[in-house]
């Protein structure tokens, strides 16, 4: 038979002024080896979402208030569990319990397992005391802050995303819930929301490894019929002037830009190949039915009918100087 750790410790917080000697004890308690428990209750009271829960908490905060510190004393340590419970039994008692009227402390109990191993229907209730006594609280800017640093760029488990998933599945929002979503969605489609977002960030540069993440992340990638027939519409029914602040900045985000003989290649490769491409029936087809009843704007034809002469100003030179050789 295995015998019990040994890793269990008994501590007394006291109340004392800042260097002097100890004055008022007020919470006994047990902790594991390894840890400082003693330490968390002044940080439950100064930031924890429980301190109105405990009566401690407050007296830990008026005392600070007051310029006393919170000193805890370690009474004995290596204890088994049971030795450290009924060492804590023993303090209690010795102290006395306020809500009792017996002595100091602020102890709930009588100590040894105390609210450890709760039945589950008073784990329910302390639960639910513990989230009415939170709604509306709210932490400070720097604390938020503090909590977004930490948790940055920390990857969760696969064990961990399988719980948040199953968690939230079966999880009903309420119709104000929904109308907010919804509010939120509409303004990330409207083009006063990302249209500046694209101009700000036209002409910036990114960083071999950036662009070989985002290669990485689109090879392969194919689009559903949905997604493409949303597309054109979105397309189509685009604000003109929208449309042309979008042209202009990938205008500016190309101006000047020095292009590799590698990537000319490729280009002109491509060029090269698509005049010699044969389309399928299907293709053509189809290419036929997308452009079937499409509008151009007056600018379109004008483009359109110079580039038309152009062409044949070209074949005209062309011809003369074939005559002329």
């Amino acid at each position: 038979m295995t015998p019990p750790a040994r890793d269990r410790y008994v501590y007394t917080l006291f109340m004392r002024l800042p260097g002097g000697t100890c004055l008022v004890p007020f919470y006994v308690g047990v902790g594991k080896l390894g840890t400082k428990r003693y330490l968390h209750h002044e940080r439950e009271a100064r930031y924890g979402s429980v301190r109105r829960l405990h009566e401690k908490h407050q007296f830990i905060l008026d005392a600070i208030a007051l310029g006393f510190e919170i000193y805890p004393q370690l009474e004995t340590d290596n204890l088994t569990i049971d030795e450290a419970c009924f060492r804590e039994i023993v303090l209690i008692a010795h102290y006395g319990r306020r809500d009792i009227g017996t002595g100091c402390l602020f102890n709930r109990a009588a100590g040894g397992f105390g609210v450890k191993n709760l039945a589950p229907s008073t784990r329910i209730k302390v639960l639910a005391a513990a989230r009415a006594a939170n709604i509306g609280s709210k932490h400070a800017p720097e604390r938020n802050k503090k909590i977004a640093a930490f948790h940055k760029g920390k990857p969760k488990t696969p064990e961990s995303r399988a719980k948040l998933s199953a968690s939230r599945k079966g999880m009903k929002f309420s119709a104000e819930h929904r109308a907010n979503i919804g509010a939120a969605n509409r303004k990330r489609t409207d083009p006063k929301f990302w249209l500046p977002m694209i101009e700000l960030n036209c002409g910036r540069k990114l960083s071999p490894e950036h662009k070989e993440k985002l290669r990485a992340l689109n090879v392969g990638k194919k689009m559903s019929e949905e997604s493409k027939a949303k597309m054109r519409v979105s397309a189509r029914g685009m604000d003109p002037d929208v449309r042309a602040r979008i042209q202009e900045a990938a205008i500016v985000a190309n101006y000047a830009r020095v292009r590799s003989r590698e990537h000319l290649a490729r280009l002109s490769k491509g060029r090269e190949a698509s005049l010699d491409k044969i389309y399928s029936q299907e293709c053509n087809a189809a290419r036929s039915a997308a452009l079937r009843g499409r509008k151009h704007s007056p600018e379109r034809l004008a483009n359109m009918a110079k580039g038309r002469l152009k062409a044949r100003f070209n074949k005209l030179l062309a011809t003369a100087d074939s005559r002329a050789k």
